[in-house]
Formats: structure tokens, sequence, C-alpha cells
């Protein structure tokens, strides 16, 4: 096949994450990986027969506006986030997609959340803060729909975006992104906007900082 030699550098990136050793030469290696997937042209076939690079990480969930942030950071890295509860009874985000996308999203989650959590400093109360809270993933969705967008314009050989072709593979693994319901509540809505605008000028191109942790399979 014509990317037998691009496949197999990725492969080979992966397997050197795994392998690392410290967490910079980790980082360094999926960031590679995954800019690999990403820019270069990719035939279904060949994608489809690199399951073994399909893979899960985990991490810990708090409140219901991070969840929401969990799905959005899923979609920008061609994920699925399965929450659910954890066997020790806590709240857990599941990162499903390729390893290298799952673990970005697992690094990234705890950034985007710590920087939500600065800004809603600023505010007092607990109706303010949640304001905050919920317009910034609103933010944060409003820059993924755009890079979404952009991405789709990268189109394969066949005629369809790539990051078409990598959800056809990861919902075919994983099944299907599901969706719980949202409970209706009143929010403040000055305090909503900031967090929106909070949101859309948040750095989305957190590299990661360590290797793969909590992974499951």
């Amino acid at each position: 096949m014509k990317d037998d030699k691009l496949l197999d550098r990725i492969r080979k990136l992966l397997a050197m994450a795994g392998d690392a050793g410290s967490p910079n030469e980790a980082a360094i290696a999926m960031r590679r990986a995954r800019s690999l997937m990403d820019k270069h042209q990719i035939e279904e076939m060949d994608l489809k027969q690199e399951t073994s690079d399909l893979g899960v990480a985990k991490v810990v969930y708090f409140e219901q506006w991070t969840g929401r942030l969990a799905l959005q950071i899923a979609r920008l890295n061609d994920c699925i986030a399965d929450i659910s509860t954890g066997s020790a009874g806590l709240p857990i985000v599941r990162f499903k997609g390729y390893l290298v996308d799952a673990v970005t999203s697992q690094e990234m989650f705890p950034y985007l959340t710590a920087v939500a959590m600065r800004g809603a400093e600023a505010f007092k109360g607990k109706k303010q803060k949640e304001s905050f809270f919920v317009g910034f993933s609103a933010g944060i969705r409003e820059q993924v729909d755009l890079i979404l967008a952009e991405r789709q314009s990268q189109v394969l050989g066949d005629g369809r975006a790539l990051v078409i072709v990598k959800g056809d593979i990861v919902r075919a693994e994983f099944g299907d992104q599901q969706y719980g319901k949202s409970r209706r509540a009143s929010y403040d809505s000055a305090t909503y906007a900031s967090g929106v605008a909070a949101g859309k000028t948040a750095s989305l191109n957190r590299q990661c900082t360590g290797a793969a942790q909590g992974r499951l399979r």
C-alpha cells in the first residue's frame, strides 16, 4: 500500500510514546504522531488496519459543566466521550479513539478546566460561577465548530474528509457518541457572556505534558 511508510512511522511514534523514558519524550512522540495523522492523506482501508492504535484514556470529572467541556474536547480530538460512574464511585470520562487522540484529550481536560476555574475567580456566588462555566463550555464549542469545519476541507482521494473517515472508524469500534439530558437552569446572562468570551479565546493548542496515564481497554 502506498502509505505503508507513513503508517509504520505513526506506529513507531505511538510505541515510543508508550515506552519513553520521560514524560517530555512521550509528549513529543504523541504530538508528532498526531501531526502525521492530521496532515497526511491516508486511505480508509489503511486506517482500518490500524485498529491496534485505538485506545481509551480516562479522567475524573466533578461537575456537569466539566462533562460538557469533555464532550467538546472529544469532538476536537476525533474521540467519543463516555461519561459514567467508575468502579470507585467517582464520575469519570473515558475518551475513546485513536490512542494518541484519547491521550491528548486526557491532557487537555485538566488544563481547560483550570483555565475556566481561574476565570471564574472574578465572580462571587454559586449562580454566577455556574453561569460562567456553562458559558465557557459554549465558547469552547464555538471554537471547536470552526476548527472542525476547517479540517473537513482536508479531503482524501475518494472525496471524503480525513476527520470523517477517522470518525467512522472510531464509531465502528466504540459506538456512537451518547448525550445525557442537560438539566434546565437559569443563568446570569452577563456572566454567561463573559464565560463564552473566555472559552472562545482559550488556547486549544495545549501540548501533552506527560505520558499516558489511566489507559483502559
